[in-house]
């Protein structure tokens, strides 16, 4: 009665024991690695890229921990003369065994779904959510935007060519009116752009800067600088015609081209040819 009262008053202690700990420990160290394997995966894909080298992905698609507790007890008897066992006899032991059995299952990232997303420019919605939800989002323009009405942002640069000053001008002044609440994205359904940028109270304090974006968008000038500038967003290559704003962007193949292009590779690589100019 007593064996069985210290072995089950141990099993449910360890339970309450381990049970959180697994959690607090496995969850954090699962998260972890796949964070650092994903990182991992994409640098790779970077630098194979770089080499002209094939290159896959495969995804995390599920982990299940299985944790499971084992109590055990024991109990030595000596038989015979008490000098053959004195001393080497432990009269009652028990313990707890915590077992973890993780099952990861993998997915590879591939197929005609893959190469769509991976050829598809980046929609207006996502460049929206994205420039709308960062603390600066000059840099979310200067990665995903390629142009704007006709202003051209260069993925590559030549030795004789420079930056276009519109561009650097352009983004700019569209980060500095988010960051000071005057212009803000919105979904339009019912307008065949969907997204519409809006700048609103920026007079007189920013008067001068609106001016100067209407004028670098070929867009024409507010006539009352006390009501809002309601500008559709299309995907397109320019539409102030339309008195819009014409947006293409880059795709994730874009994107892996230009930070592919920044890798620093052995000059040795570049003259036998290994790695792609």
């Amino acid at each position: 009665m007593l064996l069985s009262a210290c072995l089950t008053g141990g099993l449910l202690n360890a339970c309450t024991v381990v049970g959180p700990a697994a959690v607090h420990s496995g969850r954090l160290a699962y998260n972890e690695a796949i964070i650092e394997t994903d990182n991992q995966q994409l640098l790779l894909l970077v630098v194979r890229n770089r080499y002209g080298e094939r290159s896959n992905l495969l995804a995390v698609s599920n982990v299940t921990a299985n944790v499971s507790v084992a109590a055990n007890a024991a109990v030595e008897l000596g038989a015979g003369d008490k000098d053959n066992y004195a001393g080497n006899l432990v009269p009652f032991r028990a313990g707890v065994i915590y077992e973890e059995n993780p099952t990861i299952s993998y997915t590879p990232v591939g197929g005609e779904q893959y190469a769509h997303q991976l050829m598809s420019p980046v929609s207006v919605a996502t460049l929206a959510q994205f420039t709308s939800n960062v603390v600066d989002p000059a840099s979310v323009y200067y990665a995903l935007v390629s142009s704007v009405n006709g202003i051209y942002n260069p993925d590559f640069l030549s030795d004789e060519s420079v930056p276009d000053a519109r561009f650097i001008r352009l983004v700019t002044i569209l980060a500095d009116l988010t960051r000071t609440e005057h212009l803000h994205w919105i979904q339009e359904p019912q307008q065949k752009a969907g997204f519409s940028i809006v700048i609103n109270h920026y007079a007189p304090d920013h008067a001068e800067e609106v001016d100067e974006l209407l004028a670098l968008l070929g867009l024409s000038g507010a006539k009352d600088r006390s009501a809002p500038i309601v500008l559709p967003v299309y995907l397109a290559l320019d539409s102030h015609e339309s008195g819009g704003i014409g947006i293409t962007t880059h795709s994730v193949f874009d994107l892996l081209e230009i930070l592919s292009g920044v890798v620093e590779v052995p000059e040795q690589d570049l003259a036998a040819g290994v790695a792609t100019s």
